[in-house]
């Protein structure tokens, strides 16, 4: 576990990435499981979202595991939005489920280390306190609300680049990395 923790706080490995291309990108890689699990995927990503000066491996690691908790909480099938836009210089990512939901006396507890809702044996702990602070590395922020049967909503802001690095990164494309 120790070696989890440690490989989330490595130093960044920082570029310059279309937002909207690396949300795009990581539902492709999900909606195979998704569909396997009976779990109806819909994206809806605004238009010419800003640049993201970041780790897109760190990132994408993190919205597979948001993906990957609303799959376990959706043992019976159901619905994923995945949403993706802009404001005020941060791009917002909300992934939204229809699943289990979270106790409101365990909402606040999601990102301690070792905890879990997950069955013994399901889930390490880990995941949401690594995405809270590979998030936090990159300046932003990860937010969780969630209603027991209504479902869970995790919010992921990140700063956007710098306006001189928008330009450069226009016309760079970014395409996940296959997982085996």
């Amino acid at each position: 576990m120790q070696g989890l923790l440690d490989q989330a706080r490595r130093p960044l490995n920082r570029t310059e990435v279309a937002a909207g291309e690396l949300v795009e990108g990581v539902c492709e890689l999900a909606r195979p499981s998704l569909a396997a699990a009976g779990i109806a995927l819909r994206t809806v990503v605004a238009p010419g979202l800003p640049v993201l000066d970041v780790d897109a491996g760190q990132l994408e690691q993190v919205l597979l595991n948001l993906i990957t908790n609303s799959l376990d909480a959706m043992p019976e099938g159901g619905d994923l939005l995945i949403t993706a836009g802009s404001s005020g210089g941060y791009v917002e990512v909300t992934v939204a489920d229809s699943g289990t939901g979270i106790d409101p006396v365990n909402v606040g507890r999601v990102f301690d280390p070792l905890f879990t809702t997950k069955e013994r044996g399901k889930g390490t702990g880990l995941g949401l306190t690594i995405a809270r602070d590979v998030v936090a590395a990159h300046g932003g922020t990860i937010a969780v609300s969630s209603r027991r049967d209504e479902g869970t909503e995790v919010k992921v802001r990140l700063p956007t680049a710098r306006p001189a690095s928008r330009a450069a990164a226009t016309d760079r494309r970014w395409w996940p990395r296959r997982h085996a």
